[in-house]
């Protein structure tokens, strides 16, 4: 993945209409309990 100014992410994600997500984690846990709840959630919206 490469590297790019927040101002351009900030900007893409406001045209195409998503979020950007920031996390602060003290563990390699928790970003795994952020992606298994994502998906979880996303599979009850199908």
């Amino acid at each position: 993945m490469a590297l790019i100014n927040p101002k351009d992410l900030y900007a893409h994600a406001m045209q195409e209409g998503y979020t950007v997500g920031a996390f602060n984690v003290a563990n390699l846990e928790m970003p795994q309990a952020f992606t298994t709840a994502a998906v979880h959630l996303c599979m009850k919206e199908d």
